[in-house]
């Protein structure tokens, strides 16, 4: 029983993996970081954030990526509208002036 639910499991990480994506069509890497959605240009599918976990999927990391795909090495992966989104929650919370008052 146990051989089987091994075998059974390595099937399914090796019909993952096996399932390549499809390189994008000839998409602008500019136009790829959209307001509510960002393109993988490897594969062409639409997220929120290109996560480590996928650029692992097409053997790269988001520096990699970024230099494939003629991007400047400090843009984040991440839509704009989450962009803004956390900006202005670390405005908020301002964690380097509550550092400050204690140690004046």
């Amino acid at each position: 029983m146990v051989r089987t639910l091994a075998e059974s499991i390595r099937g399914i990480g090796s019909s993952t993996e096996e399932e390549s994506c499809e390189p994008a069509s000839d998409m602008d890497p500019k136009k790829s970081i959209k307001e509510k959605s960002i393109t993988c240009l490897e594969c062409g599918k639409s997220f929120k954030i290109l996560t480590k976990k996928h650029l692992i999927l097409h053997d790269l990391d988001a520096a990699a990526y970024r230099e494939k795909w003629g991007m400047k090495k400090n843009t984040p992966l991440v839509c704009k509208a989450l962009q803004r989104e956390r900006r202005k929650k670390m405005k908020s919370m301002a964690l380097w002036e509550k550092r400050r008052k204690p140690a004046e």
